[in-house]
């Protein structure tokens, strides 16, 4: 496994590591790491919605899918098997994540 120095990303991976071993552990770091991020998210989704500027939905489950997409980028580097991750390709990631959120992946109108 290759590392990209992310200390944040490595104790991450070791706390999802660990989990089933020291479930107070991963209880914690989700109550204070996740958890918080996930309301913020979530709030703002139900405010969107109420406002008629997001789709109808589970404000959470779209918090947590937007989320977790996010987070994931880090990771990468962690879990290359092969070759480090390059910051230009986390970056791509992290935008196009952003565009699919914003835009959607499907497409709305036929391309002339």
């Amino acid at each position: 496994m290759t590392t990209n120095g992310d200390g944040l990303a490595q104790l991450t991976c070791l706390v999802l590591a660990e989990a089933s071993r020291f479930p107070d552990l991963a209880a914690s770091w989700y109550d204070d790491m996740l958890t918080p991020l996930i309301d913020i998210l979530s709030d703002g989704i139900a405010r969107a919605q109420r406002d008629g500027h997001v789709l109808p939905g589970d404000p959470r489950l779209t918090g947590l899918s937007i989320l977790s997409a996010i987070l994931c980028s880090p990771y990468w580097s962690e879990f290359s098997l092969t070759e480090p991750v390059s910051t230009k390709e986390v970056r791509s990631y992290a935008i196009r994540q952003i565009e699919v959120i914003l835009e959607g992946l499907v497409v709305r109108e036929p391309a002339p």
